[in-house]
């Protein structure tokens, strides 16, 4: 993590400021945030100048033992059945609609869409 705090020091340093919290990209001189703005040369200098691997973050196959980027996310749906729908999707089996059959994804947690229709 420390790594990926420098690139973005150092991104920053190019006039650009990388707010984590909310993914987004702004610059202090222009608004990054709009794609035809956003200048990914810069990011791609700040991370070869930090020595980040791009393809470290994004392209590597992830063992599920480890901590993942989104796992502070709480979107109701459990770490357990994101696992579970990883290894059909490997094995090739879709999951029946949610509307058809609940699956326990864990979404119901928060009493409302899907989980509730037709049970109001």
């Amino acid at each position: 993590m420390r790594i990926l705090c420098d690139m973005c020091k150092k991104a920053w340093s190019f006039h650009v400021f990388f707010f984590v919290g909310l993914f987004s990209v702004f610059t202090l001189s222009a608004q990054e945030i709009w794609t035809e703005n956003f200048d990914y040369g810069i990011w791609k200098e700040a991370m070869a100048e930090c020595g980040v691997d791009m393809t470290f973050y994004t392209l590597r196959e992830r063992s599920l033992d480890e901590i993942l980027p989104w796992d502070f996310i709480d979107t109701g749906v459990s770490r357990k059945f994101l696992e579970r729908e990883w290894q059909r999707a490997k094995e090739g089996v879709v999951t029946e609609n949610c509307r058809q059959k609940c699956s326990a994804c864990g979404a119901m947690k928060f009493k409302g869409g899907v989980c509730l229709e037709g049970k109001n």
